[in-house]
């Protein structure tokens, strides 16, 4: 799952591609209209991996992940992944379906035309980068965060300003991807509450997001001086709806910043 991830990382030390004269912001992207579905997109000197954050036809949130595509003329196509285990991550076999593509077109560095085809449905989106804060950012952490040992699953973190996003994309007790959301502050110790929400596929008409009334749980990390590596203190999330059966606990797991730190 994170091989094309780190294969990213590596090619950032080539020179830039000379038809690629755009220079793109890494982290969160999404239509300010079509708010609860976005990507984190994460682009090198010639190319672009993202996680997209979704949801099914029935509003199930659901994510994806792509291959490592390959930027010409500020342009790049990628194939869009599903990732599942047919049981409990940590004791089943996972695997890798290939579920449609997209095209990224950059516009400037903070908007880009995307359109995709995930299972045979058509959908396209201008987005921008998502800006959240204006505040200078002292302790810049955003990227995809991973534990080694646990390749498969992880988390998005965005940071800017002293607010931090956090979304961890997961598998529920049958293997099946899904995702939950959180906001705290940009500390190095921080406490964030997640939220489960039923929102809307990439196809489907906008409504309104529903959100659990209350927390699914909650996810305390710890961050050392390099801003890219920490450590998951405590994590307990208990989601049980008609969609989503989970219980996910981590303790004490060390984390590392797996795409390429942003300045």
């Amino acid at each position: 799952l994170h091989l094309s991830i780190r294969r990213q990382r590596q090619m950032c030390i080539r020179d830039r591609n000379s038809s690629n004269d755009i220079q793109p912001t890494n982290g969160l992207w999404y239509n300010p209209r079509r708010s609860g579905n976005g990507n984190d997109m994460h682009f090198t000197e010639d190319g672009l991996v993202y996680i997209q954050y979704t949801a099914l036809a029935d509003r199930s949130p659901i994510w994806y992940i792509t291959e490592d595509g390959v930027m010409q003329n500020n342009q790049v196509e990628n194939t869009i992944l599903k990732v599942s285990y047919n049981g409990p991550f940590l004791t089943s076999t996972g695997s890798i379906e290939s579920v449609g593509s997209s095209t990224t077109t950059l516009i400037d560095a903070n908007n880009a035309i995307q359109t995709r085809t995930i299972n045979g449905e058509f959908s396209a989106d201008l987005i921008n980068s998502f800006i959240f804060s204006n505040d200078s950012t002292p302790q810049q952490r955003t990227g995809l965060w991973y534990n080694a040992g646990q390749s498969g699953w992880g988390q998005t973190i965005g940071t800017q300003g002293d607010v931090e996003v956090i979304v961890n994309y997961l598998y529920d007790n049958a293997g099946q991807p899904y995702w939950i959301l959180g906001v705290g502050a940009n500390s190095a110790v921080n406490d964030i509450e997640m939220q489960y929400s039923d929102t809307f596929c990439p196809h489907c008409p906008v409504v309104p997001i529903k959100t659990n009334p209350s927390p699914v749980g909650s996810v305390r990390i710890s961050y050392d001086g390099s801003n890219q590596s920490g450590a998951i203190e405590e994590m307990h999330i208990n989601v049980g709806n008609s969609k989503h059966e989970s219980q996910w606990d981590r303790t004490n797991l060390p984390l590392t910043l797996l795409t390429t730190p942003v300045e």
